[in-house]
């Protein structure tokens, strides 16, 4: 209405941006602080760091929340000062791929951080996390809850000796137990006679010191799926997002170590 009535006093600014406005085309913006937390990679270009769960493309994720938020701004996070100056500035939302910082020889777990002092974030917590990185548990949860999942088993170097004591049958899938970013899987995952699975799971005791997780391989598309908890009345939302990925020199579509490395590249 204000907009309107100085429209009417003769002021021509303001008048030709009010069929943009009725059109949405220059949207309002809310009015909320967004903080993009971000560490240093003091390593080689794309290296994988431990305690970063996402890499995120802080630049690009900046362009799209500051359409429609007033306060949108990227963070790095150097000392466990300017982890302080975070909290005080109270944020009304952490945008981060970050799991942890290591500073004065402890971690801090960024979003059980947050929490201290109920500032909103997104992702998940340690409690979670820790889930999530152990295959083997997680697994065991999904089991427990009634959600399908392919049959599986954990095991080392020289614990199956024949065929034949193989729990499941061929062709599986293999990687280690522990870690992300795919590492350890490659385009030697997907296994389809006992050389290759005794091969495949010392490669993975000697390249990433990881017991092995073992299962049946089921061949489909590919989904990456965020679920979300409403603060107000604690319902899931699942968001999935479906990865394509290009067939490897075994016709097969993996999304391992290096096509990851690619991506984040592109």
């Amino acid at each position: 209405m204000i907009i309107k009535d100085i429209a009417k006093q003769g002021i021509p600014e303001i008048g030709n941006i009010l069929p943009l406005i009725k059109n949405n085309i220059i949207p309002i913006k809310i009015n909320k602080t967004i903080e993009i937390v971000v560490v240093p990679n003091l390593g080689p270009k794309n290296s994988h760091q431990d305690n970063v769960g996402i890499v995120i493309e802080e630049k690009n994720i900046l362009r799209i929340l500051s359409k429609r938020y007033k306060d949108v701004s990227i963070t790095e996070i150097n000392s466990e000062q300017d982890l302080e100056a975070l909290v005080k500035r109270k944020p009304d939302l952490v945008f981060s791929g970050v799991k942890y910082f290591f500073f004065n020889n402890r971690n801090i777990w960024l979003n059980d951080y947050l929490e201290m002092f109920k500032i909103p974030y997104i992702a998940s917590s340690k409690a979670a996390l820790d889930n999530e990185s152990d295959k083997n548990r997680a697994k065991k949860i999904m089991q427990k809850n009634n959600i399908r999942t392919a049959d599986f088993f954990i095991t080392n170097p020289g614990e199956y000796l024949t065929e034949s004591s193989i729990p499941i049958s061929f062709p599986l899938f293999i990687k280690p137990v522990t870690g992300g970013d795919s590492r350890g899987v490659d385009k030697n995952s997907i296994v389809f006679n006992f050389e290759s699975f005794t091969a495949k799971v010392l490669d993975i005791k000697i390249k990433q010191n990881s017991p092995s997780l073992v299962e049946t391989y089921l061949a489909g598309k590919e989904y990456s799926v965020g679920i979300f908890e409403d603060s107000i009345d604690g319902a899931l939302r699942a968001m999935p997002i479906e990865i394509i990925v290009k067939e490897n020199v075994d016709g097969h579509c993996i999304l391992d170590f290096d096509v990851k490395k690619m991506m984040k590249r592109v």
